[in-house]
């Protein structure tokens, strides 16, 4: 069971999920654990749980001691750079099926403006393919960046005197 975002995991009405997740944890309780959903009791017991939170300080103490703690610190500049961006436009390209549309390796100044966090760089990316396939590029630029980090607002929907 893999659970993302631990640190944000909030009170419910009956029960917290710090609180449900103890029981889930602890070899006892979860032989015979009920889940609300399927309404009968699971053997959760022999779940292997793998769980990501990005500050570790909202995780309570009880349930922080449940787990072998690895913490993976951020990339440097260097190496969002060297490897990060470049990998992360090869998953675009695949994903969008791009591959012989633009060009296999990523222009460098182009990763040396992107390099703020992997996900940033991942929507920008996605955004500048766009720009430039608007244009008919072949391969991206400065200019296909747009302004730095600005997220774009678009409007959907129906407008006054719209026709």
């Amino acid at each position: 069971m893999i659970l993302d975002e631990l640190d944000k995991a909030e009170a419910g009405a009956d029960q917290s999920i710090p609180d449900v997740l103890l029981n889930l944890l602890e070899p006892r309780t979860a032989r015979s654990f009920t889940d609300e959903a399927l309404d009968w009791p699971v053997d959760a017991s022999n779940m292997l749980w793998i769980t990501m939170a990005n500050d570790l300080r909202k995780v309570s103490d009880p349930l922080l001691s449940r787990f072998s703690v690895i913490e993976v610190r951020e990339p440097t500049r260097e190496e969002m750079i060297d490897a990060i961006i470049p990998e992360i436009y090869s998953e675009i390209l695949d994903e969008y099926g791009l591959i012989g549309r633009f060009g296999e390796e990523i222009n460098q100044d182009v990763c040396r403006a992107l390099s703020q966090n992997p996900r940033t760089a991942r929507k920008r990316i996605i955004q500048a393919l766009s720009r430039a396939a608007e244009t008919g590029k072949t391969k991206l630029d400065l200019a296909d960046l747009g302004e730095t980090g600005k997220t774009i607002v678009r409007r959907i929907g129906f407008g006054k005197g719209g026709g």
